[in-house]
């Protein structure tokens, strides 16, 4: 997950090796996406078929949180926070069982994780010219899963045996095919995806003494949080 992030905190001069703590807010938004997801827990209540998870790309989400920092030195510093971040995956969900003489698709839906994150990382400073220095940040994290959705798209193709082509909109089909499953919870103790996360991360920082940072992260996932045999981490 690559994240944009807008951090303001306390900005200071080390003065005698003196160790201080920072405090901040920061603010952006995130391009993720879920790696090997195959199998989509959006089962029809009739058959209880889980289908397929193609074309899965990445989704445009936000995060909000509030950092710690402690400082061992003038360069040397450690770095956690709690954030909150909205991420996931966009993909197209293909319900080939259901029916058996046609194949049907949902473009565009969504795998929605509303995320607590703690990341624990050692940082480095670099002294750039007046007014601006240089963090370098790394180190693991330990995330858990709060809420969230997988989403059908709101538009539904099908083809049958003869080749004919259909789309209308997903309500329209939920009242053709009656058992039609619109949702379902991303973290479910059986068929959804395991509420606890645990990766790696790296970030660059670019500090200004206005107290307005711009930041940028990547945390890549270490398990998997697949319930269904895909092997699934987040990236």
């Amino acid at each position: 997950m690559t994240l944009c992030t807008i951090n303001a905190q306390k900005y200071y001069r080390y003065i005698n090796d003196e160790r201080k703590f920072e405090f901040g807010v920061r603010g952006g938004f995130n391009f993720s996406r879920v790696n090997k997801f195959e199998n989509a827990p959006l089962s029809r209540p009739k058959d209880k078929y889980i289908g397929i998870a193609d074309n899965v790309r990445n989704k445009i989400g936000f995060n909000l949180g509030v950092t710690f920092d402690y400082h061992l030195s003038k360069k040397v510093y450690l770095h956690s926070a709690i954030d909150f971040l909205n991420k996931g995956a966009k993909f197209d969900y293909i319900d080939d069982k259901a029916i058996e003489d046609r194949l049907v698709k949902y473009e565009d839906s969504r795998l929605v994780m509303m995320t607590l994150q703690v990341p624990v990382h050692v940082g480095y400073k670099i002294k750039l010219s007046d007014p601006f220095q240089l963090s370098i940040h790394g180190g693991p994290y330990f995330a858990y899963g709060i809420s969230g959705k997988l989403e059908k798209g709101e538009t539904m193709a099908k083809w049958t045996q003869g080749g004919e082509y259909v789309e209308m909109p997903l309500n329209e089909w939920a009242t053709i095919e009656k058992g039609v499953a619109r949702e379902a919870e991303t973290f479910h103790d059986t068929k959804g995806f395991r509420r606890f996360d645990f990766g790696l991360g790296l970030g660059i920082l670019l500090e200004h003494e206005s107290r307005v940072n711009l930041g940028f992260n990547y945390d890549f996932g270490m398990l998997d949080i697949s319930r269904l045999g895909d092997k699934t981490k987040t990236g």
